[in-house]
């Protein structure tokens, strides 16, 4: 059985993969990564707190490649999509709260089943620092 938003994120995510390609071979995209090149790196920050050290990742900009996107990755950004869509959802008081609930566990669940150990790992890392798509696709960026 298919979730509520499982065919609209398909689209999405089938539009976006277009889009990309489109882009990285422009001239802005070339730009973007002479840019990406000069720009420094924010370092990897480690925070002393009572419970222990809190690491941030390192951040720097994304290469602009063409992507491909198999059938496994493309569940766990449908699933990283999902969970950031549930975050509005909290906003409506009491039921939203647990339909929002319910939404995030049903997908970080699929989300972990799609994802290898070492992608994982990764990925936990990044979604410390922001959204779980921007995490997703760093993740996989990353590898």
């Amino acid at each position: 059985m298919r979730a509520p938003l499982e065919g609209f994120i398909d689209k999405t995510i089938d539009q976006g993969v277009v889009i990309h390609r489109r882009l990285s071979e422009s001239r802005p995209a070339n730009a973007y990564n002479k840019a990406r090149r000069i720009l420094p790196r924010l370092p990897e920050v480690n925070f002393p707190t009572p419970f222990g050290q809190i690491k941030t990742p390192e951040f720097a900009l994304p290469p602009l490649e063409p992507i491909s996107v198999n059938e496994r990755q493309r569940e766990a950004y449908k699933a990283a999509i999902a969970i950031d869509l549930s975050f509005p959802l909290s906003w409506i008081p009491i039921a939203g709260d647990l339909a929002a609930d319910v939404i995030e566990d049903t997908f970080a669940e699929k989300l972990r089943d799609s994802l290898t150990d070492d992608e994982l790992t990764t990925y936990l890392q990044h979604d410390k620092a922001g959204p779980s798509t921007l995490a997703m696709i760093r993740t996989f960026a990353n590898l």
